[in-house]
């Protein structure tokens, strides 16, 4: 016989199972919707638009007169020295650098015998002070999603270019650390194919850098991936003469280079 007493502990356990499979459905639901939207900060250009692929045209232009650019010797500078320009700065803005990703950068992954990691496409870039966040929208079974990571990146003292990534975001839902290491891999193995297989290798932090910018907001230093070493950056020109990358900021909207024009080594 079933006592009332015992009629209530199954009322009891039975909600308990209700409940909990509701609670479970709705944080299940309330992940999914968080992954699957865009973020505010993934704002990628229309490769459609007439502006767009004129104004991808035009940074490519404009990329080739700067670095040929007739550059006086720096002050500076002894013979003995040879010809060495004084630092010079160029910006790369947001909305630039975004008309020539969703343009130019297809055409010039394809010329190098590259492509975008399987699966990945329309890049774009959010630049703020010492952070850029790089997004792209990646295809899933049940739909695509938009894969963010922020990343800093600096010149190291000796040269090298340094990248450093970070806070992995599904949408606006936050991924764990280990998604990090899996995209620097990623990356990594990227960066070998699209600009010939250079050297790079995971480096140790070098926190006392003078270099090094500040810390990602986004990210607490104990989720950032170790920084990606790369060789220092230079451009060689047709009339023997070599534009090194010597410093390099993100600063609102925008990344500042500084370059040095020198005579070929």
């Amino acid at each position: 016989m079933t006592t009332p007493h015992k009629r209530s502990k199954r009322r009891v356990l039975l909600w308990a199972i209700v409940g909990g499979t509701l609670l479970f459905v709705l944080a299940v639901s309330l992940l999914f919707t968080w992954a699957m939207s865009t973020p505010a900060t993934y704002r990628p250009a229309d490769p459609t638009d007439a502006a767009v692929v004129a104004r991808g045209e035009a940074l490519e232009n404009a990329a080739i007169s700067q670095l040929s650019a007739v550059r006086p010797a720096a002050e500076a500078a002894t013979p003995t020295d040879g010809y060495a320009s004084a630092p010079w700065s160029v910006s790369l803005s947001q909305s630039d650098a975004n008309a020539w990703l969703a343009t130019r950068l297809m055409e010039w992954l394809a010329s190098r015998g590259s492509a975008l990691p399987q699966g990945f496409s329309a890049p774009a870039v959010s630049i703020t002070s010492n952070n850029i966040t790089v997004s792209a929208a990646a295809e899933y079974p049940l739909g695509i999603a938009i894969i963010s990571i922020d990343a800093r990146t600096w010149v190291a003292p000796s040269g090298e270019l340094m990248i450093q990534l970070g806070g992995v975001r599904a949408g606006r839902l936050p991924l764990p650390a280990a998604a990090i290491n899996a995209l620097s891999d990623l990356f990594v193995s990227f960066q070998k194919a699209a600009l010939g297989k250079p050297d790079i290798s995971p480096i140790a932090t070098q926190s006392s850098s003078p270099s090094q910018p500040n810390s990602l907001s986004s990210a607490p230093a104990a989720q950032l991936a170790e920084p990606i070493a790369f060789p220092p950056v230079s451009f060689n020109l047709d009339d023997g003469r070599r534009v090194e990358l010597i410093a390099l900021e993100a600063v609102e909207g925008k990344i500042v280079l500084t370059l040095r024009t020198r005579a070929s080594r």
